[in-house]
């Protein structure tokens, strides 16, 4: 509640309570009259009447008043919370306007309140046998707000020992009230749980100590994957879903380890931290690990029996044959002009490598005059690239497998634009200058398919205004286009 609603409450409170306790002065002689005289009986209840209204707009003044001193101001500022729960500001509101009505009965119709209290506590034994349930959640729900097991804003995992521990009720805690804990799913489903069942429940809080939390996800992988290059793998897709700013927090690391074997294959476990909610964070990393396992010819593995009646070929890992690596060539944007047999020619002329972890592949501002350009392909592993300013290096991106890094010095001559960097383990493929302007000599008409793809990637990265108008886009495009044929054309000869 602001503060202005605050006051604005407590004001339209108090303006209440003076207006009946204007009209008692007024009226008092009228009313005293009524009453002694009983004139009619709609004197003695606007006497009551009155007089009952003055004592519930006192409890509702002090109500107010109690629940911005004490709850929206002292509790909150005691506690740090910024919201109170509404159930024990009911609980309050509840016992104050208890002790008004038990005012109105001993002030206002002078009767005894001693056999009220005690008519008060048979009938709260019937009721408290027949709401139990109910009144267990209450307490419950005001246990939770002493004891602070979780509270508003909080992540949780409610495990039920009617349920399986792995099928228990998650989402974030949006409000605590009387008999329900109401939270929000990672499902956008709003779910109320009663307090009773918190109470008799296992309760995880993903929030506490930290806001942050682990979570582990077991990926099989064959046999026939050696151990270190699934380490290498899966180690790269996580860091390239992590992100401090996002689901998967990149601080600290996520880890891989070999935690099982089974028929199926080997199990590794991914141990990453996450923020809030687990679903969004599962999703991106599941998703980034099944394209890295993509990009290197590899596939979750799954029960199956295979019949072979000649020597059993090797499963996955089609990176290493030939034609695999064709694939993985044709996969990649720049490459896709060449035909199959042109492929074939770069595979057999490449060089596949192993970069170990944090090893340099090529330094911003390098030049051709100390060597030839090539280019490279990550098949297997993560980069980071960065570029220098103001004498720091300052990471700029990330390469994942299948993309292509080095082309435009390798086709233009032009320095190199960033440094790249093994940020794990990696593989790379590398395509030399010799090789490509073999390839250009074979079908000179290449350039210009090339150099319409590199005009491209570069607009895109750049990201190009999208409200420029198609027509000035397509101009800048081809004039990009046109300045990179030169630049391969003026490389590698006329042709």
């Amino acid at each position: 509640m602001s503060q202005r609603s605050s006051y604005t409450s407590i004001l339209r409170a108090f303006l209440l309570l003076i207006i009946f306790l204007l009209a008692a002065y007024i009226c008092g002689d009228l009313l005293t009259d009524f009453k002694q005289q009983a004139i009619t009986q709609s004197g003695k209840a606007l006497y009551y009447s009155l007089q009952c209204a003055i004592w519930l707009a006192s409890a509702y003044f002090v109500n107010t008043l109690f629940n911005l001193i004490f709850w929206d101001r002292m509790f909150a500022a005691l506690f740090g919370d910024n919201q109170v729960p509404r159930l024990l500001k009911n609980v309050t509101g509840i016992l104050i306007f208890a002790i008004a009505v038990t005012g109105i009965v001993g002030v206002v119709f002078q009767k005894p309140i001693t056999g009220i209290w005690a008519t008060s506590g048979v009938v709260g034994i019937v009721l408290g046998l027949a709401l139990q349930s109910m009144i267990r959640d209450i307490f419950v729900g005001l246990a939770v707000n002493i004891d602070k097991p979780y509270g508003i804003g909080d992540f949780i995992t409610v495990h039920p020992a009617s349920l399986r521990k792995d099928a228990g009720v998650r989402g974030l805690v949006q409000e605590i009230n009387w008999r329900t804990t109401k939270l929000l799913t990672p499902e956008e489903n709003t779910v109320y749980v009663p307090n009773s069942v918190i109470g008799a429940s296992v309760l995880t809080n993903h929030s506490a100590p930290k806001i942050s939390h682990e979570i582990k996800l077991n990926i099989t992988l064959g046999f026939d994957v050696e151990p270190a290059r699934a380490k290498r793998i899966l180690l790269a897709a996580a860091l390239a879903a992590a992100d401090d700013n996002g689901p998967v927090l990149a601080t600290p690391p996520p880890k891989v380890r070999i935690v099982n074997t089974q028929p199926e294959g080997v199990d590794y476990r991914i141990s990453f931290m996450a923020a809030r909610s687990p679903g969004p964070a599962k999703d991106l990393l599941l998703s980034s690990v099944l394209d890295h396992l993509h990009q290197a010819g590899l596939s979750l593995s799954y029960p199956q029996q295979d019949i072979y009646l000649a020597n059993m070929p090797q499963r996955d890992v089609e990176s290493t044959s030939l034609p695999g690596r064709i694939k993985l060539l044709q996969r990649v944007e720049i490459f896709s002009p060449l035909h199959e047999e042109e492929l074939q020619f770069l595979v057999t002329a490449g060089v596949e490598q192993f970069i170990q972890q944090d090893k340099r592949i090529f330094s911003y501002g390098d030049s051709s005059a100390a060597q030839d350009y090539s280019m490279f392909v990550l098949v297997e592993g993560l980069l980071y690239a960065s570029v220098e300013q103001e004498g720091d290096s300052v990471r700029v991106g990330q390469i994942v497998p299948g993309e292509v890094f080095g082309e435009m010095s390798l086709l233009t001559g032009v320095a190199r634009s960033a440094t790249v960097t093994a940020a794990t383990d990696a593989v790379i493929y590398e395509i030399t200058q010799k090789a490509m302007a073999e390839l250009l000599q074979r079908r000179p008409a290449l350039m210009h398919s090339l150099s319409e793809i590199m005009a491209e990637r570069r607009l895109r990265n750049e990201q190009v205004n999208e409200t420029q108008a198609q027509g000035a886009a397509t101009e800048t495009r081809s004039s990009l286009a046109m300045q990179l044929f030169g630049s391969m054309k003026s490389l590698f000869g006329r042709i």
